[in-house]
This record gives structure tokens, C-alpha cells and sequence, in this order.
């Protein structure tokens, strides 16, 4: 929508340059539009996509691995938001998908996402255990789970729960 567009913004915004850590695992990148609602207190992370839009956050077995990726991604880039704090502390931070194609129906689709603590405490600890795998050169074969109906689910509650 025009009125997205119209709002104080930073697009392209990077955090590589700030120097985050979080919980001993450093964070950079790059998100693609930062949108700030100075009278709501609220800061939006938009991610922009290519790929078919999905109209909801409802996963069906066609999609749910990467609405779950979607979601990870913007979780982490308001754990980054919240932990650099240059917009401030205290806002409420709101992540949104942006799909640039229309969906079936000829209309362009937005998945937002508020952030949740419990999401975001959960995605801390899975950044902690993959950041002590990588740094030790620990890769776990993840051949079992490549044919697993919920496979990418299954590995990352086993890397939680310490299972590979």
C-alpha cells in the first residue's frame, strides 16, 4: 500500500556495523525495510519476497518449513532491533512479510508478526546451540530427518533438547 510507503523508513538497514552479541553469538545482516510508527510506539521489520505468496500464518504441509523459516528470520531481526536499541527500547516491534507478487486472487499479501518473548527466548537458545556446533566443528548428519514428515521441525527440537 502507498500509505506503507509514506512512513518514516530505513530501508536496506544494516546491523553489521553495530557489534551485536547476543548471549555469546554475534549477529549481522541486513534488513530490508525498517518502517517507524512514531504514534503508535511501534517499529515494523519487512522482509520482501519473490516467491508465490502464502495468505496466512496457518501452515499447510506445502509450506509450513518455510513460514517457519519466515518466521525465525524475523524474529531474529527483532532480537537484533531490540538488542542495538537505536530506535529506542520499549516499542513494540512487529515483523511483516511482503510478498512483490500478487497471489491468486490479484492482490499483494503482507504476513505480520508480532514478537513474542517466548519465540524469541526459544530462538536464543537455538542460536546458542548452533553457534557451539559450528565453533566446534560439530555437524550433525541430518539424513533421518530429510524424509521425516516434519523433519526441519524434529532437528531443531532435537538440537534443543541436546538429542544430535
Amino acid at each position: 500500500k502507498k500509505s506503507d510507503y509514506e512512513k518514516e523508513h530505513y530501508p536496506e538497514y544494516s546491523v553489521s556495523d553495530l557489534n551485536l552479541v547476543i548471549e555469546e553469538v554475534p549477529l549481522k545482516g541486513t534488513i530490508d525495510r525498517i518502517e517507524i510508527d512514531s504514534e503508535l510506539g511501534q517499529i515494523s521489520l519487512v522482509d520482501f519476497k519473490t516467491a508465490k505468496p502464502i495468505d496466512s500464518w496457518k501452515p499447510n504441509a506445502n509450506v509450513k518449513d518455510k513460514l517457519a523459516s519466515y518466521r525465525r528470520q524475523l524474529l531474529m531481526y527483532g532480537l537484533m532491533i531490540d538488542q542495538a536499541g537505536v530506535f529506542g527500547r520499549g516499542q513494540d516491534i512487529v515483523g511483516r512479510i511482503d510478498f512483490l507478487e500478487p497471489n491468486a486472487n490479484d492482490e499483494f499479501v503482507s504476513l505480520e508478526l508480532p514478537m513474542k518473548s517466548e519465540e524469541m527466548d526459544q530462538l536464543i537458545q537455538l542460536m546458542q546451540v548452533v553457534y557451539h556446533k559450528i565453533t566446534n566443528l560439530d555437524f550433525p548428519d541430518i539424513t533421518p530427518y530429510q524424509t521425516m514428515k516434519n523433519g526441519q521441525e524434529q532437528f531443531i527440537q532435537d538440537l534443543l533438547d541436546g538429542k544430535v
